[in-house]
């Protein structure tokens, strides 16, 4: 799956979710190893779409709230590599401010930092869920 790097990237991810959608509609599963990685695709699914939600509603950049939706999408999959831990999960989300949108953040302003632990926690909360939910 390719994840948004720029406006065709995004279409490749929409497009890729549409067509996953399709496959999970389409699919009887012959065996229950079939039936438990169709709901593995899905709860991955319910994560992505769970983490984007709070990327959104947090928005750091202040774009409009339609444009939100789609901004943050390419750091999903950052996010999923750390989203086991929560000291790695705010340092990532400390990077992606710092690094990669080019905010500026200071972990020693308690702030910056209760913000960065209530995203941190409302991501790690919605994984919980999705997977609860299944």
């Amino acid at each position: 799956m390719v994840f948004c790097q720029n406006g065709k990237d995004k279409e490749d991810y929409k497009q890729a979710f549409v067509e996953l959608d399709s496959m999970l509609k389409d699919i009887k599963p012959a065996s229950f190893k079939q039936a438990v990685f169709i709901s593995e695709i899905a709860l991955m699914k319910k994560i992505v779409e769970n983490i984007n939600r709070v990327l959104a509603e947090w928005n750091p950049i202040g774009v409009n709230e339609d444009i939100a939706t789609d901004e943050y999408k390419s750091y999903i999959p950052l996010i999923l590599n750390a989203i086991n831990n929560k000291q790695q999960l705010m340092n990532c989300l400390e990077d992606i401010l710092v690094n990669k949108i080019g905010i500026d953040y200071d972990p020693r302003n308690r702030v910056h930092l209760k913000n960065l632990q209530e995203v941190s926690d409302k991501i790690m909360a919605t994984r919980q869920k999705a997977k609860d939910g299944f």
